[in-house]
């Protein structure tokens, strides 16, 4: 009896360290984590793949407050581990991701989270403003 009771639990802790190990990543997009915090909605994703592109539109949605900062030091410091680089920034790039802050803002108020949408305002405002870099 003791032995097959050390044997169970040695089977479970073995099982609990590689669960606590293992690490999210975005259906779809194989060499992206999701940071904690995060749930990914796979009933709305549209997938387009052909021989030369592949397009990928997924929804992720927070079940816990992340700030911006949170989410940018993760996948500043995760995505470079996984063999992604960081690349100078083109005006039109600012733009864009001008652009995404001042689009996803009515978002993050609809969900009750006015702070982050007022600083994402905030900070498409300061990028077309040349005040900020991205």
């Amino acid at each position: 009896m003791n032995k097959f009771f050390v044997f169970f639990i040695v089977t479970l802790l073995t099982f609990n360290i590689s669960f606590a190990n293992e690490e999210n990543f975005i259906d779809g997009f194989e060499d992206i984590p999701m940071i904690t915090g995060m749930h990914q909605e796979t009933n709305n994703d549209i997938f387009f793949n052909n021989e030369e592109t592949r397009y990928i539109e997924t929804n992720l949605y927070a079940y816990k407050p992340i700030t911006y900062e949170e989410f940018a030091n993760f996948y500043t410091k995760t995505l470079p581990q996984l063999g992604w680089t960081v690349k100078e920034k083109s005006q039109n790039e600012k733009g864009y991701y001008a652009f995404v802050c001042e689009s996803c803002a009515p978002s993050f108020s609809y969900h009750g989270y006015f702070m982050t949408a007022e600083e994402l305002k905030k900070r498409a405002k300061e990028i077309y403003d040349g005040n900020r870099d991205i």
